[in-house]
């Protein structure tokens, strides 16, 4: 099934957008549905009602780190070339979105929540080759 596609039914469903997009891509970096559901459950609403980073980003952010990182805290190697690739697509999705902030982008109608995972499963997309 198309990810954008399948983000949209969970979101439909009830997920949050982070949920969503993380649940969309949670098999590319061999993480449980289960597991992306739980470790996302407290970034909806821009980081738990917060309204602050919008969910679909953080998403995005958290597979990508999933991808790149080299999973061992003995010995932290990818650090830096993950927060760039965090700092890419936090730039793009700032440029597409004109805010990071939740209340911000979904202000006036400016962009949906389902805009954004759409767009947060684009960067993901690229990112991973898809």
């Amino acid at each position: 099934m198309d990810r954008k596609k399948q983000a949209a039914i969970l979101h439909d469903r009830g997920c949050n957008c982070a949920q969503a997009v993380a649940c969309a891509y949670c098999d590319k970096v061999g993480v449980s549905q289960d597991v992306a559901f739980a470790s996302m459950e407290g970034f909806g609403l821009g980081m738990g009602k917060a309204i602050a980073t919008c969910g679909a980003l953080s998403g995005a952010i958290y597979i990508a780190s999933l991808s790149n990182s080299c999973k061992n805290p003995e010995n932290p190697t990818t650090k830096a070339s993950t927060y760039a690739i965090a700092g890419e697509l936090t730039e793009k999705f700032l440029e597409k979105c004109g805010s990071l902030v939740c209340r911000e982008i979904k202000q006036n109608g400016r962009v949906s929540c389902p805009e954004c995972i759409n767009f947060g499963c684009d960067l993901l997309g690229e990112l991973l080759g898809e």
